[in-house]
């Protein structure tokens, strides 16, 4: 790995804007200290640092994806746990959102650019 692209160089702050994911991302994303924070129900939160850059983030995750807009009265189907009681698995595309200045980003971009993917589990309540 290059040494601008390791987070521990210490020059984090000077990474350029770049779409790129290593091998090792998710596992240093995972093994740094991502949290999941559930604490609003049905608007899940990543909390943690970038294994690019190091920078603070916030991600939200999706639980559930949309198909349909109903009315509010209408009767919606009961959502089927996959699994039975087990928790749910959910494998999350992530990029950087840190709010940090990075060369070379475009306007409409966020973060440094890094992209990963992390498997998620969440515990039924």
């Amino acid at each position: 790995m290059p040494a601008q692209d390791n987070p521990s160089s210490g020059r984090n702050a000077l990474l350029p804007y770049r779409e790129l994911s290593e091998d090792d991302y998710a596992q240093r994303a995972a093994d740094r200290n991502f949290v999941l924070d559930v604490s609003e129900p049905g608007f899940p939160i990543l909390r943690g640092t970038c294994p690019r850059c190091g920078h603070f983030m916030l991600f939200p995750v999706l639980e559930e994806v949309y198909k349909a807009v109903r009315p509010e009265n209408e009767q919606k189907p009961s959502p089927a746990t996959k699994g039975g009681t087990k928790g749910k698995e959910q494998t999350e595309p992530m990029i950087c959102t840190c709010e940090e200045e990075h060369s070379g980003r475009p306007a409409e971009a966020e973060g440094c650019g890094a992209h990963w993917k992390l498997l998620l589990t969440f515990e039924p309540r």
